[in-house]
């Protein structure tokens, strides 16, 4: 009997034969949230699979009635998916009502998407209306994924709100990965009226989603202007600048192994001196931080244990350890060199995979211990009871990093 395997957006893997789905169908709890994803062997459905990856193929159905000039998008974690980009990737329509997809993965690719009609604010709701996580699957096989979308979000547009003075460099160029992104520098209370000062810097990856809900995923900003703003009022730490580094639809390849090391030619050859050029800045590894979420955090221990002599401090916030069968772990474990003089904080939510999987952060703090690293001196480990893995859980915790590297002595 075929293996149907069900992705509820729990983040938890459901699997249950064929009969035993037929019988419960959409009804079943955990299926019927959001959306139910089912998985199958489709060899005899799909022609053929290219050798570099495999396929999965999107059937979307949407039991609200859809305008004529409306459309289904999916967004996702790959560059296929338009990483993130809720109105990159508009699907076809097939029939009335449904909407298709096929889209290659890397054997072995963990895949999160979303779907919306093109934008956050009109993205897929579960059955009681509620905004769901991410729906998760891994591309083991030639794969069919049947969608049923009970209503989608009709809220007005986001509106734009940001705390403080922050300057734009748009569609910044980098002849390093040949691509052009949005910059965002967030300047600390006092910088226009102290002349002289210069000021430690933090650059952060998934700049789009740290100041402007406007702009952020899904609408939910990390309020990283917010928090610095009241941490410098409040005395409790230095005023910082505070680099935003948007991504690109070449994001996954960016924050890994694949093209990581172009991504941190790009920060420390091109973006850094022209920020250092163009800002008053403490330029030297004891003033400068980095800090990323999920690859973003991954590519953040990456840049400060390779480039020491750039970064002194790393902010991991639910860093994905597992990626490249857990690489991560063994670039620490078989570097025969003393550890970087380097601070690190991780951290990880409670809910979800993050807190079904806590092992896994649990050794990089434990590894990290291992190389010599102290908790509470060069190393903070914080684990977010309630938390998630998404924007929101970010935000409450992101004031940690900032007392961990910038509080006033």
């Amino acid at each position: 009997m075929i293996e149907l395997k069900a992705m509820p957006i729990s983040y938890q893997q459901v699997s249950i034969t064929a009969k035993k789905f037929l019988s419960k169908k959409t009804t079943q709890r955990g299926l019927s949230i959001y959306f139910f994803v089912v998985t199958l062997l489709i060899s005899c459905v799909l022609l053929s699979t290219p050798a570099s990856g495999q396929t999965v193929e999107f059937i979307v159905h949407s039991q609200e009635a859809l305008a004529d000039t409306e459309n289904v998008f999916i967004a996702g974690n790959h560059p296929s998916l338009g990483n993130w980009n809720p109105s990159a990737i508009k699907l076809q329509r097939r029939t009335e009502g449904a909407w298709h997809g096929r889209f290659t993965f890397p054997k072995g690719a963990l895949v999160e998407f979303k779907l919306t009609l093109g934008a956050w604010e009109s993205e897929a709701l579960d059955d009681q209306g509620r905004t769901p996580q991410n729906s998760r699957l891994i591309a083991q096989q030639d794969t069919m994924v049947m969608i049923l979308v009970p209503k989608w979000k009709r809220a007005p547009k986001t509106k734009s709100k940001v705390t403080g003075n922050v300057r734009y460099h748009k569609q910044f160029h980098s002849a390093k990965l040949g691509n052009d992104r949005d910059v965002i520098v967030w300047l600390p209370p006092e910088y226009e009226n102290e002349n002289s000062r210069r000021y430690p810097v933090l650059y952060a990856h998934d700049g789009q989603n740290l100041f402007d809900p406007s702009t952020a995923f899904a609408g939910v900003e990390w309020a990283v202007d917010e928090a610095a703003d009241s941490l410098i009022r409040k005395g409790k730490i230095e005023p910082i600048i505070v680099v935003g580094i948007a991504n690109t639809l070449d994001r996954m390849n960016e924050y890994t192994t694949v093209k990581g090391k172009d991504y941190a030619s790009f920060i420390i050859e091109e973006l850094k001196p022209f920020i250092d050029a163009n800002y008053r800045t403490l330029p030297d590894r004891d003033h400068t931080a980095v800090m990323g979420s999920s690859l973003g955090g991954l590519i953040s221990f990456y840049l400060a244990w390779e480039n020491p002599q750039v970064f002194s401090m790393a902010a991991c916030l639910s860093g994905s350890w597992m990626w490249d069968n857990d690489a991560v772990f063994r670039l620490i474990e078989d570097d025969t060199t003393a550890a970087p003089d380097v601070k690190f904080y991780i951290d990880h939510g409670s809910e979800g995979e993050e807190g079904s999987d806590a092992w896994i952060y649990r050794t990089m703090r434990d590894t990290l211990i291992g190389r010599g690293f102290v908790l509470g001196k060069n190393l903070v480990y914080n684990f977010g009871i309630g938390d998630a893995h998404d924007e929101s859980a970010w935000a409450r915790r992101v004031w940690r990093p900032l007392v961990f590297f910038f509080a006033k002595e």
